[in-house]
């Protein structure tokens, strides 16, 4: 059995988060709004007791370069044609990290 990185297991534990967290409570586009959503970087923050912008933190925690820290945190593009990624989106985009070492928002189905 290949053994995965702490980095990657936790970018995987990040993954199995999203998969129970209710879609309604995702927002790519907030650390943390009124409303309590958090983006990816907010809830793997939260999730390690960090303060929800600290983008350092989260980036250590899953082993993330500058650019895939960028790519994941803020890189989600609208020319996708969706205005607001889901749960589902942020699982697929999580588990194609772990695989591949890329940040892909357009990658296939979870």
């Amino acid at each position: 059995m290949l053994q995965a990185s702490k980095e990657t297991q936790h970018v995987l534990k990040i993954a199995a988060f999203f998969e129970t967290l209710p879609s309604d409570r995702y927002r790519q586009q907030t650390f943390l709004s009124t409303q309590g959503e958090r983006c990816i970087c907010g809830w793997t923050n939260w999730l390690n007791c960090k303060m929800p912008d600290d983008v350092q933190s989260a980036r250590e925690y899953l082993g993330l370069n500058r650019q895939q820290a960028q790519d994941l945190f803020n890189g989600y593009p609208v020319d996708m044609g969706l205005e607001r990624p889901d749960t589902e989106d942020a699982v697929r985009v999580l588990r194609h990290l772990a695989v591949t070492g890329e940040v892909d928002w357009s990658c296939g189905p979870a």
